[in-house]
């Protein structure tokens, strides 16, 4: 479940999925191989929100990108390289080719996609789930929220709103409030674009578009 478990912190992190978990099934298509498989869920072209954020030639990349960092991580925690995270570094990615070494992109490669991860997380709109805000700061560990995992701190206009859930589709987020509101029924669904909240119905006809 490592590998998995690192996949999914990619997407999560990198490419702004909402973290489901991992879990262990017996599909036929990962238990008829000869090695260890991971069944990945990106997304669902059914879904017109989803199939617009999955045809898009960056977000494919972002995608692509994630997988690769992850596996990049796992394997170097495996192989016991002390070294071992996602940041890349120059010298661990140098290729040999021919008896000479080549130094590749990679590095060049890293910060173009970190810009367009960034450029992406400014244009698009985010639903999220608010549980509560406070003008005082809290500690965001999950045993201040009934133990959920994964709460985030934003400050706006001077308070400090705690939420939960990261979508780019109203309808996703709906469900992530319905589970929230089992635990705090005053909980709402808030629209972030440019690290400002916006009006909700104003951001679902954003995404419309």
């Amino acid at each position: 479940l490592k590998i998995a478990t690192k996949i999914q912190e990619q997407f999560s992190k990198r490419v702004a999925r909402l973290d489901r978990g991992v879990k262990q099934a017996g599909f036929l298509v990962l238990w008829k191989t000869s090695m260890p498989s991971i069944l990945t869920e990106i997304g669902f072209l059914s879904n017109a929100d989803e199939a617009k954020f999955l045809l898009n030639d960056t977000n494919q990349n972002l995608i692509a990108f994630a997988i690769y960092r992850a596996f990049k991580d796992y394997k170097n925690e495996m192989e016991g390289n002390t070294q071992g995270n996602t940041e890349i570094s120059d010298k661990d990615d140098n290729v040999s080719v021919n008896g000479s070494n080549t130094e590749n992109n990679e590095t060049g490669f890293q910060k173009s996609i970190e810009n367009m991860i960034t450029q992406i997380n400014n244009d698009t709109v985010y639903f999220r789930v608010q549980i509560m805000s406070s003008i005082k700061k809290l500690n965001v560990g999950s045993e201040n929220f009934n133990g959920i995992k994964g709460v985030e701190e934003i400050n706006i206009d001077g308070c400090y709103k705690y939420i939960y859930g990261k979508t780019t589709t109203f309808d996703e987020i709906s469900k992530v409030q319905k589970e929230i509101k089992q635990q705090y029924p005053d909980a709402f669904i808030i629209a972030i674009k440019n690290g400002k909240k916006i009006p909700v119905n104003e951001a679902i006809k954003q995404t419309k578009n």
